[in-house]
């Protein structure tokens, strides 16, 4: 079960809600998640193609610009 904050939290973080059950396995000093897993199918049965999710608005903004770079 998805704790509401992470929630709320979670779906801030991502400006949508998530597709899917998960669960935040690392978080900044604040407690705010930083990465999540997925979990490994959608309500559906599909899928989910990204186990792990970086989440964190420092960070993806960090790996963006590395990859920006090259």
């Amino acid at each position: 079960m998805i704790a509401p904050h992470d929630k709320a939290q979670v779906e801030e973080l991502l400006g949508r809600a998530p597709r899917g059950g998960f669960v935040v396995v690392a978080r900044d000093e604040g407690g705010v998640p930083v990465v999540i897993r997925n979990d490994p199918l959608l309500g559906d049965g599909t899928p989910m193609p990204t186990r792990y999710w970086l989440v964190g608005r420092r960070e993806v903004e960090a790996v963006s610009r590395l990859e920006a770079a090259g």
